[in-house]
C-alpha cells in the first residue's frame, strides 16, 4: 500500500528588531475619517471650566493641537526624530533623558522620549502643563495611531484624542 504524503507550505513571519528603526521609519499621512475630532475633544476638555475662561482655553488648545497632515518618523540606535509637516524636526534620546527644546513660537519645553516595546512615548513638559504623544503601529505596520493627552492644572479634565496616519506608499 502506497502512502500519500502531503506537504503544506509554511509561512514564517519574523518581527523586525526594535533597533535600527526601519520598522518605524517613514512618512505617515493623516487619515481624518479614522481620527478623532480634535475640536470635539477640545470642547470636552474645556466643558468644566468657568464660562469666562472657557473661550480662552478653547482657543489656546485649538491653536496648539492642530493635527499635522504628515508626520515623518526616524528611529536610530539611540535617538528618535519626529517632524510634523514642514516644521523643524524634534530630535530626542530614546532612553528617557530630558532635553530642552524650543517651539517656533518661542515656548520652551523639556522633552522626554521612551521606547516601550513597540511604541514610543514622547512627553513635552512646560510650566503650565504637559503634552504626551503615544505612537503605536498596528500589526500590519501600515497604520500609526497617535494618542495625544494634554494635562494642565488649569484644566479640570485632560484633553485626549487619537489621530490615525497611514504609511506613505502603502
Amino acid at each position: 500500500m502506497r502512502r500519500t504524503q502531503w506537504t503544506l507550505p509554511c509561512l514564517l513571519v519574523f518581527a523586525p528588531p526594535l533597533t535600527g528603526g526601519s520598522w518605524l521609519n517613514g512618512n505617515y499621512i493623516l487619515q481624518p475619517a479614522l481620527s478623532d475630532s480634535v475640536p470635539n475633544a477640545v470642547d470636552s476638555a474645556v466643558a468644566g471650566l468657568n464660562g469666562i475662561i472657557r473661550p480662552f482655553a478653547r482657543r489656546r488648545l485649538g491653536h496648539t493641537n492642530q493635527p499635522a497632515r504628515v508626520i515623518r518618523l526616524q528611529l536610530n540606535a539611540d535617538s528618535f526624530e519626529v517632524q510634523f509637516d514642514t516644521r523643524a524636526p524634534i530630535r530626542t534620546l530614546i532612553d528617557g533623558r530630558a532635553i530642552p527644546w524650543t517651539r517656533e513660537d518661542g515656548e520652551r519645553f523639556m522633552v522626554h522620549t521612551k521606547l516601550e516595546a513597540s511604541r514610543f512615548i514622547q512627553r513635552f513638559e512646560a510650566p503650565d502643563g504637559a503634552k504626551t504623544y503615544d505612537y503605536q503601529l498596528d500589526p500590519s505596520r501600515l497604520l500609526l495611531s497617535v494618542h495625544v493627552t494634554v494635562q494642565s492644572p488649569k484644566l479640570t479634565t485632560p484633553l485626549n484624542y487619537t489621530l490615525v496616519y497611514r504609511r506613505q506608499g502603502s
